[in-house]
């Protein structure tokens, strides 16, 4: 009797694309379920608005062309949106995900692909490093922040990581709905402060005049500001690593780029412009460069005038910050040089000259309530 034949499987199996001036074989098997606005998403997600204007902006203030720094966003956005018409048009003729691997493989040959694509790889996880170094301790420091237990900073960039693992290894529509979320929480809180500075009329100066200013964009080191504009930008070119995720490649990845790169350069420019309004265009260089006081070297001020560090790495001369401290009647009685400051309190003896640092904030009011003073422990 005669066996029947095996069911074919061959309807089944996804046609395989091959690219043989690259090198590269690619069998895609991933959904093709990514629109436009998605793959958006993901790509400003990555950007990082929020961080870009705590870390980016104020070094490109203080390091680049000052108060005209904002106009290095214009000139980064129209850079980069050159290079995205050549970048987006090779779409259509290299039929894989590999982005700068398979776009130099094609142009230059295999050897050269891999080099770049090795390149890539070490600088993307170097920046990834990087960023769990940093949200470590962040976390730790929100959950003091809110009266929780002080925690090393390798639990908070564990969690991050786990999250960050399982994120990726489900389904990338999830990924997706979730840095959207992240995302419009990032620009809300930034929204929130450009709205600030609109409806105060522009800070205590007005307005910032830098941005408009041609003295101003091209004061200081304007290429500096231009490098820390185009670092705000990172991960911009990933729109064509979701190839075969999007729905339409040949539409949805040009799209996708020309969107991203347009609405972060706009969001960044005037969130920047806005900023130094709020600072005011003859104090924002300083308030960039000042840094702040560390936490640790925040000290805090019992009822009986005795000081009580709030971590053991801080300094032996930590600089006060009194208002951190207890409000009080009468403030600590305060002889002052320009250069450092004796502090001494009621049935205490008075710290030797020299030894603390001039206060970095002025001292309460002498109409708060209730006696105490700092000195040193």
């Amino acid at each position: 009797m005669s066996q029947p034949a095996p069911p074919s499987i061959s309807a089944s199996v996804p046609p395989v694309v091959v690219d043989s001036d690259a090198g590269v074989t690619a069998r895609p098997r991933l959904r093709r379920n990514l629109g436009t606005a998605s793959i958006v998403f993901i790509v400003v997600a990555a950007a990082s608005p929020l961080g870009v204007i705590g870390g980016p902006v104020p070094l490109g203030i203080a390091g680049g062309n000052g108060i005209g720094f904002p106009f290095a966003y214009v000139v980064a956005t129209v850079v980069l949106l050159l290079f995205a018409v050549g970048f987006t048009q090779m779409t259509g003729f290299v039929k894989t995900a590999g982005a700068f691997y398979s776009y130099v493989a094609r142009g230059l040959g295999q050897g050269a692909g891999l080099g770049a694509a090795f390149v890539a790889l070490l600088a993307y996880l170097a920046l990834a490093a990087g960023v769990y170094g940093l949200i470590g301790p962040g976390i730790a420091a929100l959950v003091t922040s809110y009266g929780g237990p002080e925690i090393p900073w390798w639990i908070g960039a564990t969690v991050a990581f786990a999250a960050a693992g399982v994120l990726g290894f489900r389904n990338i529509e999830i990924s997706g709905k979730v840095l959207a979320i992240l995302l419009l929480a990032e620009v809300a809180i930034v929204l929130v402060l450009d709205a600030a500075v609109v409806f105060s009329g522009g800070g205590p100066e007005g307005f910032s005049t830098g941005i408009i200013t041609p003295t101003q964009i091209v004061s200081g080191a304007p290429g500096v500001g231009i490098l820390f504009a185009i670092l705000s930008f990172v991960g911009f070119e990933a729109t064509a690593v979701f190839r075969d995720e999007a729905r339409d490649p040949e539409r949805t990845i040009p799209r996708a780029t020309y969107i991203s790169l347009i609405g972060i350069g706009v969001f960044y420019a005037v969130s920047a412009w806005l900023l130094i309004g709020a600072i005011g265009d003859s104090r924002a260089v300083q308030a960039a460069t000042e840094a702040p006081e560390p936490c640790c070297r925040t000290p805090r001020c019992s009822t009986s005038g005795r000081r009580a560090d709030t971590s053991s790495s801080c300094s032996s001369s930590p600089a006060y910050s009194p208002a951190s401290c207890p409000s009080t009647t009468s403030p600590p009685a305060i002889s002052s040089s320009s250069e450092h400051a004796e502090y001494s309190a009621p049935g205490l003896a008075a710290s030797t000259p020299g030894t603390w640092p001039r206060p970095p904030r002025p001292w309460p009011s002498r109409s708060s309530p209730a006696s105490w003073s700092c000195s040193p422990s």
